[in-house]
């Protein structure tokens, strides 16, 4: 009679079992991911960064940045990505919260700080170590947050940079479509090329015939020869 009590219990031990077992996932995550609120590239004001060579500033003049202290124009393709980096930043996966950071390049010794402003609100700050081995993220800590995450895309080069590097290394700037004569010279050979407008047209002189694609149409030699348009094109946008 004893044991005849005992089977319900056992049942219901047994029971409790298998629906664990099914309902269980294995690949269950155990953290929540802190979400990073976006911050749009406009809004970004002032940007610090801090490696082994200490700060380098950046700020906003109007449409175009300087580095600090010295007002050197930086380059603008750099400080593009520099702003969706940061104000697009995101974390994928929990990596680490032993707080070893070595071997991610996040201690005091190699990790890179970035901070950004808006006027003289902080709006990001975190700290960039190596290159995850896929090549697709970077080792990255957040402020207050002593976890190591992935950050989505590789962009520990972006900020492991100097002044220096970030200084706009264009000599000097013009629109192609304006320029009307080029002077070759070439050892003792000397080629004049120039270029006709609507305005040569009003005064008279004779439309040149449409020419094939990748051929000059408007670009010919002093003596009025023809020349390679597309080659002529690729001069000028050195």
């Amino acid at each position: 009679m004893k044991i005849r009590k005992e089977y319900p219990v056992l049942a219901a031990v047994i029971l409790a079992l298998v629906l664990y077992l099914c309902l269980r996932n294995p690949d269950r995550l155990h953290y929540r991911l802190p979400e990073i609120a976006p911050v749009p590239a406009r809004e970004i004001s002032k940007i610090e960064v801090t490696g082994k060579g200490g700060p380098v500033v950046l700020v906003r003049k109007k449409s175009s940045w300087i580095i600090e202290p010295k007002g050197f124009p930086a380059d603008a393709d750099t400080i593009r990505r520099m702003l969706e980096t940061i104000g697009g930043l995101s974390v994928t996966a929990l990596v680490s919260e032993s707080g070893t950071y070595d071997r991610y390049d996040l201690d005091s010794a190699h990790r890179i700080r970035v901070r950004a402003w808006s006027g003289d609100t902080l709006r990001r700050v975190f700290f960039v170590g190596k290159a995850a081995p896929s090549f697709r993220h970077t080792f990255v800590r957040l402020k207050g947050d002593d976890r190591v995450y992935h950050a989505l895309g590789n962009f520990r080069g972006l900020f492991e940079v100097s002044a220096a590097d970030l200084r706009d290394k264009t000599v000097f700037a013009f629109d192609r479509d304006k320029v009307r004569e080029m002077e070759i010279v070439m050892g003792k050979r000397h080629l004049v090329l120039t270029r006709s407008d609507t305005a040569s047209a009003a005064r008279g002189e004779k439309k040149a015939e449409t020419a094939p694609a990748g051929k000059s149409g408007r670009w010919k030699t002093a003596d009025g020869g023809k020349v390679d348009e597309t080659e002529v094109n690729r001069l000028i946008s050195l």
